[in-house]
């Protein structure tokens, strides 16, 4: 008889929640600082594969569907990213 074992889900920030990826750098500050002016005060931006990347923050998986939730409705295209 095998032993089976419960894991707790993980609760890392492990997700992101991106707004938008731009070629220009000017464009990404930009859009952190609307995100600022909403209130994502972590918000900010990083360079992947020459784009630069604008997140609302690193955030457990349901913390980020929320925000990502709250992000739509204020007219943001956001989609929640695992990092």
């Amino acid at each position: 008889e095998k032993e089976s074992f419960i894991t707790e889900p993980k609760q890392s920030e492990d997700y992101d929640v991106v707004i938008g990826i731009f070629g220009e750098r000017s464009n990404a500050n930009k859009q952190v600082e609307k995100l600022k002016e909403v209130g994502y005060d972590n918000a900010y931006s990083y360079s992947k594969l020459s784009m630069n990347v604008v997140s609302a923050g690193q955030f457990t998986k349901k913390e980020a569907q929320k925000i990502a939730s709250d992000l739509n409705s204020k007219g943001f295209d956001a989609v929640v990213k695992r990092r």
